[in-house]
């Protein structure tokens, strides 16, 4: 199997190394160049240069979370794999959902591995990092009710929050999630009494008071030249966060639920 190496623009665009682009200079590497240091030291330094720079790049292989199941790692795209309801990832969830939930019961919970949606959030969170200059970001497990129809593509591509009207945007045009469970179950559909919400990994970071008039977030008041993470309901004590920017969100899993009624029938 070869594989290809490639850089990600600050669009968010991937571009394989070596590749001619109209908008950005072409380093002197090849990603076959990098592929062959690679496999010759997994954790060398590459020495290149990119239009009239200099760069170099530690060669680092793809960590996964220790508890993803390594047989479900696609190159593209992404695995479902459902959890044991004794786990302890299991439990964490579980425990979160019912905080809001208690009159419902969980059916199965499917944790979403995608290898590359991973890479480019655990990039993200570098980078937020460095802009704050601190070794930690504010990082939440929130809740996104969403039409069943629409989990294959969010599993694929991540959440788009150009379709974020659907559901309103009273604290801004973005991508919402929430801290409660049931807040997310007011947008979920259900298919013959069982409703379907995802769980994601959001990096939250420096939140603001919402606007419907957001676009983005606005700077902040210390640097104009830097915007907030996200917008929020309530800045005291908020439980509903409003994300633009795709790279700050990991789908990680979809919880499967029903009424409590409807687990005693079935």
């Amino acid at each position: 199997m070869e594989y290809a190496w490639y850089w990600l623009d600050d669009s968010g665009q991937w571009i394989e190394y070596g590749e001619e682009h109209p908008h950005h200079c072409s380093a002197t590497v090849k990603s076959a160049d990098l592929e062959k240091e690679f496999l010759a030291d997994q954790k060398g330094i590459v020495f290149f240069r990119a239009g009239s720079q200099n760069q170099n790049m530690t060669l680092s292989c793809f960590v996964c979370p220790p508890q993803w199941d390594q047989s479900a790692l696609p190159d593209i795209g992404f695995e479902l794999v459902q959890l044991s309801y004794t786990s302890s990832e299991y439990g964490k969830i579980k425990r979160l959902f019912e905080k809001t939930m208690k009159n419902y019961c969980i059916h199965q919970l499917q944790r979403i591995q995608n290898p590359t949606l991973w890479q480019v959030f655990q990039w993200q969170k570098e980078q937020m990092k460095k802009l704050n200059k601190s070794k930690w970001v504010d990082e939440r497990l929130l809740f996104h009710g969403t039409s069943p129809s629409h989990m294959p593509a969010i599993c694929e591509q991540n959440f788009d929050w150009r379709v974020c009207g659907t559901h309103g945007t009273m604290y801004g045009k973005g991508s919402y999630f929430a801290r409660d469970a049931s807040y997310s179950h007011m947008y979920c559909s259900s298919r013959s009494g069982r409703y379907s919400m995802f769980v994601a990994h959001v990096l939250v970071g420096d939140f603001v008071q919402g606007d419907p008039k957001y676009l983005r977030p606005p700077p902040r008041h210390s640097n104009s030249n830097r915007l907030y993470d996200s917008c929020v309901d309530d800045l005291r004590d908020p439980s509903i966060f409003v994300i633009f920017e795709k790279h700050q969100i990991y789908p990680a899993y979809i919880l499967e639920y029903s009424s409590a009624a409807q687990c005693m029938i079935l």
